[in-house]
């Protein structure tokens, strides 16, 4: 387990692989593990990173939660990597992937 500071939420999240980084955002009332399969998988092609968005999972839970406080999370995270990051995002992890390809652009590749 890893967990990283952003803004006082404790964020956690789990990263293995080389290669190009893989950021796996789950959906709401979920957490990380939503990507398991995904994440065996292609840790062996890409420097991989699932985490627990705040609120779910480990992470720690926020008095007040928005969208740009989850975008804020994922550039946080994004920011581990030194270069652009491959995202992939399910219901609320693609409105979070959305969010932050308005505000920081340059962070990303590719987006699914």
């Amino acid at each position: 387990m890893i967990f990283a500071t952003s803004d006082g939420t404790v964020l956690h999240y789990i990263r293995e692989g080389t290669g190009e980084p893989l950021v796996f955002i789950h959906g709401l009332a979920s957490n990380l593990k939503a990507w398991d399969p995904q994440f065996r998988y292609f840790r062996s092609l890409f420097d991989t990173l699932a985490y627990d968005c705040r609120g779910h999972g480990q992470s720690t839970v926020p008095e007040e939660l928005t969208m740009e406080d989850h975008a804020k999370d994922l550039y946080e995270l994004c920011s581990l990597f030194d270069k652009p990051v491959n995202l992939v995002g399910i219901s609320m992890g693609g409105y979070i992937a959305q969010n932050l390809l308005i505000r920081h652009p340059e962070t990303i590749n590719k987006a699914v």
